[in-house]
């Protein structure tokens, strides 16, 4: 098959989840790749914070940005920004760990999801646990705050503990 050609040059704005966390491994690849093709790129930080995403989001809408990504961000406490870009036609791609239907937000608010499949390696994580121990699994879970990987920590905690014999200890 002939691969596709990317479109001409776009500006696009990268709004990660904030950069003192993985979301800025996520980025460093997002600009690289834009750069291969030869689109410009802009970082923003949120910091964590979705009053900061919600106003990079319609900062990047106004400063004319052709396209926005999402990074790890979510979407559930953007609504309005979303709104905001697809009524400006602006695309915004959501590169989270939560779809933007899982999150009960109208898919039509974006243009495309890369969801990050955490719940699998959940999922995965505790079938091994499981097996590993024969059904008599005492589990540790070390959490975290990155919204993706409470994902994956919730699925890995909801198989556990349907799992008749094993403990999660803490």
């Amino acid at each position: 098959t002939t691969p596709t050609k990317p479109q001409k040059v776009k500006n696009i704005v990268v709004i990660s989840c904030s950069q003192a966390t993985a979301c800025a491994r996520e980025v460093s690849g997002v600009v690289a790749a834009a750069n291969v093709i030869g689109w410009h790129t802009s970082v923003v930080d949120g910091k964590g914070d979705p009053n900061v995403i919600n106003a990079a989001i319609r900062n990047a809408v106004v400063s004319g940005a052709t396209g926005i990504i999402l990074a790890s961000t979510g979407v559930a406490a953007e609504v309005s920004s979303l709104q905001f870009a697809k009524a400006h036609h602006v695309p915004v791609v959501n590169n989270g760990a939560i779809t933007a239907k899982q999150s009960g937000v109208s898919e039509s608010l974006v243009a495309g999801e890369n969801p990050d499949p955490n719940y699998l390696r959940g999922k995965v994580s505790a079938d091994w646990m499981i097996w590993n121990s024969n059904g008599k699994a005492g589990i540790v879970i070390f959490r975290t705050t990155d919204a993706g990987l409470q994902t994956r920590d919730a699925e890995t905690v909801a198989r556990l503990k349907a799992c008749t014999g094993c403990k999660i200890l803490f």
